[in-house]
């Protein structure tokens, strides 16, 4: 299956880019306003979760990926035990979980809702939200912005390097992306990843993964949300708020 990050999960961490670690501060003063138990779907290593739990909040998590929750895992038991007290994990798919506890905060950070592949799937995880939302939650929601309509555009004929990197064992990392192919219909795209670790004289190790995320454009993402619901309160355009229009995201904030 495609977004497990089966083979690279341990490396998932390592992405140094800015915007994979400007969300941090906006989710943190979303907690701080939510002022109650926090979920946030398709959790992964914790990159989110454990600096919630770190500044004090009860987190929940939900992942599918079992080489994601171990990363998750084995970050968490590094950490003070009060700390520790405060996360809760389970291995479940956002499109149809069930917790015994409602919430005051639901987040999908860095896209992850687009991970899910169809329109059901999307409909049925936000309906699922809006169960566990106690009244007045709040559902933050992320997906990318399309710069212009889908087309072959968007189609790789070679790969291009997202990053490079050191390892903290002095080793160096690249992460190069092929943009595989998209389908209109469906609205989904296809994308290989593949990251190179290379140490002194010794071979290069590869690890490969791949991507399917589903594209939205115009209103989709505000029919799906106020078909399950919700009432859209605020849009922003990146974690900046930035307007909807001018940034690289589309970032919705929900309520019940």
């Amino acid at each position: 299956m495609a977004n497990l990050y089966e083979n690279t999960a341990f490396l998932y961490d390592r992405d140094p880019r800015i915007p994979f670690s400007m969300d941090i501060p906006f989710y943190v003063k979303q907690a701080e306003k939510a002022k109650g138990p926090v979920l946030e779907l398709a959790c992964g290593t914790g990159r989110v979760l454990l600096p919630l739990a770190q500044q004090g909040f009860q987190v929940w998590g939900i992942d599918l990926s079992e080489a994601m929750l171990t990363e998750l895992e084995r970050k968490k038991n590094g950490l003070p035990v009060d700390v520790q007290q405060r996360i809760h994990v389970s291995r479940q798919s956002m499109c149809d979980f069930s917790i015994r506890q409602q919430f005051s905060l639901i987040f999908a950070a860095f896209r992850s809702f687009q991970a899910l592949s169809t329109e059901d799937e999307a409909l049925s995880c936000l309906k699922t939200c809006y169960r566990h939302l106690h009244v007045g939650g709040r559902l933050l929601i992320n997906v990318f912005r399309l710069s212009k309509p889908m087309g072959d555009w968007w189609q790789s004929k070679e790969e291009k390097l997202d990053f490079e990197t050191m390892l903290p064992g002095g080793e160096i990392m690249t992460r190069h992306s092929f943009n595989k192919s998209f389908d209109p219909i469906l609205r989904l795209l296809e994308v290989d990843l593949i990251y190179r670790i290379q140490h002194k004289e010794k071979p290069v190790k590869e690890h490969r993964d791949k991507l399917r995320l589903r594209y939205y454009e115009g209103d989709d993402l505000r029919t799906l949300l106020r078909d399950a619901g919700f009432t859209i309160e605020a849009e922003y355009g990146g974690y900046a708020g930035q307007p909807i229009d001018q940034g690289n995201e589309l970032l919705f904030i929900c309520h019940k």
